[in-house]
């Protein structure tokens, strides 16, 4: 199907004769004659000659399969010319694809993918079946195409929601995971807090000990200090004394001292000499008795002598003698012995006796003179010994003190030692209380603000395990919604999805733009220029989600500009079929997989349709396509998308098969949003400028705010270990959520600026929801007339000419009022411009019903056009009602009593008055009320007065539009040129027999002497090339170009209007053109014209009306 007929032809051909004729030049031939002349002579020249040995040869040989369409417009012309395809073929007739083929080729795509998942594939290959079965018309490559569509979805929103999924299950987990941390942290807080109280009493008690140890030392202290005060002032008065006594015993002390020594000089021999005596002298006696009674001996014996000089110790006690415990006895009795025998004890006398005696007697004599002396001293002595034993006694206090002193500074050293160790424990107790609780408040803090997200995530985790659920019946609705509906309108999507839903017995499912899009995409989209309708953003879906070639129906452009936009980034290149260089562009494109857009694509160039159907050729690891003759490799990153302006395709079945036609047909929302945008850019510009700078900046927040939650949910399931403990993610996340909590805050401040900027908008909403109305009633002019189209972008240019129009007063209202009646005088002035005489009234009656449907009801249009089903009244009627009126006049008396009742009643004569009337639709009925509608007047008129109906009409539909006339303004041609018409908007004619505009264009011309002068082509056979020369021509040097009766090559016009839209052409430039009225007339340059009826006047009030219309203006006024 996608070769010229003349290929199919030269195929053909071979089968019929195994000649195609024109394959082989004459060389050619004459070398094929040649290699096959010895064969042809081995077998007998059973041929005429060489060559048609050959041709049986290729007859037998040749094998050829055919592959056809009978759904193709020239399926029937191709079997007719060729009937080859009859004779000498073998018909294999498929009419589809069967059970088992449309089970096992989308099952054999799925399986691969989908098994892994422990999807059913069995149950998505019925699904994906029943959609296709239900779809009438459905080709097997639609259904392949869903089926990868159906694929893609699957395994990307799979992988999404897992991820998803998993991040918002390990989200949760370490929130609980956080709860669980701040319970163990809160007990554990509570325990080192008892213990912390416990040290802390622990630490105190050993503070009061070491108080009151310290406290104990003080007062030893102070008692050492008085005892050694006291010591010291003792051992002072104490030496003193000693002093004294010493002074007193100094005489004496020497004495006693030198016989000591004297006596430690006795021998042993001396003293046994003395004891051998059996009668000692009598100075040896009493000096031994001087001794004896000294030391205590009251035993004076010579025997008692003897055995004291026996001692071996004698000497040494003598010598030991503590001569100052002499008693006061024994002193007296030696005093008075030495009185008595003073002689005995003279050392002359006793020397002369004994050599031992003699230094005891002046022992014994120092002794007592010692004795007496410390006799003498005694008092003294006395208080010295007294002072002696409290000096010891305080020493030994002091001592006893030092030595508690010493014990209680241990003590204390010991208590303090603990006491830092209870201090130092309290302090590690109170630092790890304090991390605790400051860790415990960051995770109260934390848990605080996340518990929004965690009821959030939850709910969302929940809902995902739904999703995944219901992902596969999800997909295979998204995929068959991208495959078949983004032709229809939004009814018919609605009507569909509905249809497919009760069909698959699901309740309801996801809806595409919450499938396959998000807030902050379709945020995205719109700032990228989209209109922010519901087609429009399911329709983008389709476009970036199908397994074919989207092909953008785009009359206003808006979608190519965001495809465009959303495009930024990838090598991009727009490219024309019309182009001669078409074919080399998308090589290119396919070479280094750019993204090709093909613009004003209103068919398919034959060269593409190997590609568009994906018939890859498969070398090694390239991968080939076939682009006319030449073989291509086909790189990674190739898209493409074709896009027209044009409404209507010229599409084969197979052809349409590849793609997916996306139309952007406005809507009335979008188109109401529009037009409101434009009203107040016009009338309240900084109202505008602030309600777009509020949604951008409410756009990039709710951006950011996905953003920032994504990224939360990321960073918190992302993180390792206790995430109480990781104070940079606390920090990150607290950040965050202070962040997001911000941009919400932002959000709802916005949110209440924009209701307050919105009441403000909402008062001008009636002017855009007039001039949407306005517009989708041009929609349906076609139905009277395909000659009568119109563009979205002529409405816009003509609403913003009455926006333009000069404010009269001040008030908001009355302006609202002004400019709803200048756009209803403008769209009746410039589309009845273009509409025959007889159908002006038609359109009157269609915007005054579309403008103002309260006007006249359902029930009042069902009674006018004989379809309301009423009983008529039985009263009787008066005799001068015309008989044939009766049944209409008694249906109205019934459905309308107020307003034809007095017909019946007292205003008989009121009402034979009225329909005597020559034009009673000027004239009020009787029974009329002001209060009454107008309309029940039309209502009468077509019961009584058919023959008045029209004027009737036309006079309701002035009434209500606020115009004087159904005519058009007068035609100023001189008007059209300066103010409507541009370099790339045509000036079109539509004409009807004997009527012909060239007279008026020429003096037009003559008059504004154009820059490059007017030149004219008569179309018809054989002129489109000299017409394209002239446009070149004008187009280059700013003149004017009529071309006259171009209906004769209606098949030309599409490229012609294709070549003056993009063209770039002098500012000077105008194009005019005169038509017929044609059905194959394309329609999209019907929209993009300013179209104007061009008839014969019929009367001399228009022809008047015209011929002054065309005179020449005094130049002050053109």
């Amino acid at each position: 199907d996608a070769l010229p007929i003349s290929r199919v032809s030269q195929s053909l051909g071979l089968l019929a004769s195994g000649e195609a004729p024109g394959l082989f030049s004459n060389q050619e031939i004459t070398k094929i004659e040649r290699d096959v002349r010895e064969e042809f002579q081995q077998q007998g020249y059973r041929q005429r000659n060489e060559f048609a040995f050959f041709l049986s040869r290729v007859q037998r040989c040749l094998h050829l399969v055919l592959l056809m369409n009978p759904e193709h417009k020239d399926f029937g012309i191709r079997i007719e010319a060729n009937p080859a395809v009859i004779s000498r073929c073998e018909i294999v007739w498929s009419s589809g694809w069967g059970r088992e083929l449309t089970s096992e080729v989308p099952r054999s795509l799925l399986a691969p993918a989908l098994e892994p998942l422990n999807a059913s594939v069995d149950g998505v290959v019925s699904v994906l079946r029943a959609l296709h079965g239900h779809i009438e018309g459905a080709s097997p490559r639609q259904l392949v195409n869903m089926t990868k569509t159906q694929l893609r979805i699957f395994e990307t929103k799979h992988g999404e929601l897992a991820q998803q999924h998993s991040f918002l299950k390990a989200g949760l987990d370490k929130l609980a995971d956080a709860e669980a941390t701040v319970d163990t942290l809160s007990r554990d807080a509570e325990e080192q807090r008892v213990k912390l109280g416990r040290k802390q009493e622990e630490a105190n008690a050993a503070l009061t000990q070491i108080t009151e140890s310290m406290d104990v030392a003080g007062k030893q202290k102070n008692e050492v200090e008085v005892l050694q005060k006291k010591l010291a002032e003792e051992e002072v008065a104490m030496q003193e004394k000693r002093t004294a006594v010493q002074a007193e015993l100094a005489e004496v002390q020497p004495m006693v001292e030198e016989a000591k020594k004297a006596v430690g000089g006795i021998r042993k021999d001396n003293l046994n000499e003395i004891r051998s005596l059996k009668a000692p002298p009598e100075a040896i006696r009493d000096v031994l008795e001087g001794v004896l009674k000294l030391m205590g001996n009251r035993d004076t014996s010579w025997i008692s002598m003897k055995k004291f000089l026996a001692r071996p110790s004698a000497i040494s006690e003598i010598m030991n003698f503590d001569s100052e415990n002499i008693s006061v006895e024994n002193l007296n009795a030696v005093k008075e012995l030495i009185q008595g025998k003073s002689n005995s004890f003279k050392a002359e006398v006793i020397g002369r006796v004994s050599v031992a005696a003699a230094p005891l007697a002046a022992w014994v004599k120092a002794n007592v003179k010692f004795a007496m002396v410390m006799t003498k001293v005694a008092p003294l002595s006395a208080e010295l010994k007294k002072l002696d034993a409290s000096i010891q006694f305080s020493r030994k206090r002091l001592e006893q003190c030092e030595q508690d002193l010493s014990t209680l500074d241990d003590r204390v050293a010991d208590l303090k030692n603990k006491f830092a160790s209870l201090t130092a424990e309290a302090e590690r107790l109170r630092a790890g209380l304090e991390k605790a609780e400051r860790t415990l408040q960051q995770a109260t803090t934390l848990l605080g603000q996340l518990s929004g997200e965690k009821i959030r995530w939850a709910s969302q985790l929940k809902g995902l395990d739904d999703k995944f659920a219901s992902l596969s019946v999800d997909a295979a609705m998204g995929s068959a919604f991208i495959t078949f509906l983004p032709l229809k309108d939004e009814t018919e999507r609605s009507l569909a999805v509905q249809d497919w839903e009760q069909m698959l017995n699901c309740d309801t499912s996801t809806p595409l733009l919450d499938l396959l899009s998000t807030e902050s995409e379709r945020l995205k989209w719109k700032s990228l220029g989209l209109p922010a309708d519901q087609l429009s953003n399911e329709n983008a879906v389709c476009i970036l989600n199908s397994s074919a070639w989207p092909w953008l129906l785009d009359p206003s452009s808006l979608a190519n500009k965001w495809l465009i936009g959303k495009m930024d980034g990838k090598p991009l290149e727009q490219i024309s079929q019309s182009d001669p260089r078409f074919l080399m562009q998308l090589e290119l494109c396919v070479r280094f997989g750019k993204v090709a857009v093909v613009m004003e694509a209103d068919s398919v160039e034959p060269a593409l349709v190997p590609l568009m159907r994906g018939d890859v050729i498969q070398q090694g690891t390239r991968t080939q396509v076939v682009i006319g003759e030449k073989t291509v490799d086909l790189a990674d990153g190739f898209a493409m998308y074709f896009v027209t302006r044009s409404p209507s395709l010229s599409l084969s079945p197979d052809e349409r098969s590849t793609v997916t036609v996306v139309n952007f047909s406005v809507t009335r929302s979008g188109l109401e949003g529009q037009l409101l945008g434009l009203t107040l850019q016009s009338e309240k510009p900084e109202l505008e400028a602030r309600k777009a700078q509020l949604l951008q900046q409410e756009e990039d927040m709710r951006v950011s705010l996905a953003d920032l939650e994504k990224a939360l949910l990321e960073e918190l399931a992302k993180s390792q270990g206790d995430i109480l403990e990781n104070v940079q993610l606390l920090e990150s996340l607290n950040k965050t959520k202070a962040h997001s909590s911000e941009i919400e805050a932002a959000l709802q401040e916005s949110t209440k600026v924009q209701a307050e900027l919105d009441v403000e908008r909402n008062v001008w909403k009636p002017l855009a929801r007039l001039g949407t109305a306005a517009y989708l009633s041009l929609s349906e002019l076609p139905a009277v007339d395909s000659m009568y189209r119109f563009s979205l972008p002529s409405f816009f240019r003509l609403f913003q000419g009455a926006l333009a129009s000069p404010r009269q007063g001040t008030s908001q209202e009355g302006r609202i009022t002004q400019l709803s009646a200048e756009v209803k005088r403008r769209t009746f002035a410039y589309v009845s411009r273009a509409m025959f005489k007889a159908d002006r009234a038609t359109f009157a009656v269609q915007l005054s019903r579309t403008l103002y449907p309260e006007t006249a009801g359902e029930d009042d249009w069902r009674l006018l056009t004989g379809a309301a089903v009423v009983e008529g009244s039985k009263a009787e009627l008066p005799s001068w009602v015309p008989v044939d009126r009766r049944p209409a006049v008694a249906k109205v008396i019934a459905a309308k009593p107020q307003a034809m009742g007095g017909l019946i009643g007292s205003k008989q004569g009121d009402w034979q008055t009225w329909f005597s009337n020559p034009e009673p639709e000027n004239v009020p009925t009787p029974d009329e009320m002001p209060q009454g509608k107008a309309f029940d007047r039309v209502l009468v008129i077509s019961a009584l007065r058919p023959d008045r109906l029209i004027s009737a009409l036309s006079k309701w539909s002035c009434d209500i539009l606020g115009i004087a006339d159904i005519q058009p303004p007068t035609l100023r041609l001189s008007e059209i040129v300066r103010e409507e018409a541009t370099k790339n908007i045509p000036i079109l004619f539509v004409v009807t027999a004997g009527s012909d505009p060239t007279g008026d264009v020429e003096d037009l011309a003559d008059r504004l002497k154009p820059q490059g002068g007017l030149a004219q082509v008569a179309m018809g056979q054989g002129q489109t090339e000299a017409a394209e020369a002239a446009l070149e021509q004008a187009a280059a040097n700013g003149g004017w170009l009529l071309l006259k009766n171009v209906h004769l090559v209606a098949g030309w016009l599409s490229g012609l209007e294709k070549k003056v839209h993009s063209m770039e052409a002098h500012d000077n430039f105008r194009l005019w053109l005169t038509t017929e009225p044609h059905p194959k007339f394309p329609a999209i340059l019907l929209q993009s014209s300013l179209k104007i009826a061009f008839e014969a006047p019929p009367g001399l009030r228009q022809n008047l009306s015209r011929s002054f219309g065309s005179i020449r203006p005094p130049k002050d006024h053109e």
